[in-house]
């Protein structure tokens, strides 16, 4: 059981890119991270540092330090509920995609401009 979903943070048009997973919160992943993406604006062209700044947020919010179940981060897709949040940092576009459409810029369900992300509203 659980609330599954992942975020994917692509950094390069290479589709290179890491994934943070959520076995208990993935339904509010789209308003978590419409949260945390505005407080890495001044990194939005620098993806380490922005993804770290949104990871963080986000575990901040959800995880106590010294919680050891529910989040990961793997350079491979965790179990998910077959959509996936996906933080396009070469067109700064958050998207929406089904499991399998993380890496390219296609197949997009929805999508937003980060400035206007919404949580999926």
């Amino acid at each position: 059981m659980g609330d599954r979903n992942n975020i994917f943070f692509r950094e390069d048009d290479k589709g290179n890119g890491v994934y943070l997973y959520s076995h208990w919160c993935g339904s509010e992943l789209g308003e978590a991270l419409a949260n945390v993406l505005p407080k890495a604006k001044d990194r939005w062209a620098d993806p380490s540092y922005a993804t770290r700044i949104i990871v963080q947020g986000i575990l901040d919010h959800y995880v106590s330090p010294d919680q050891s179940t529910g989040w990961g981060l793997s350079a491979t897709l965790g179990d998910g509920s077959g959509r996936i949040w996906v933080v396009d940092f070469p067109d700064q576009i958050v998207r929406l995609v089904s499991e399998g459409d993380e890496r390219t810029p296609n197949n997009n369900l929805r999508s937003w401009y980060f400035a206007n992300f919404d949580g999926g509203k």
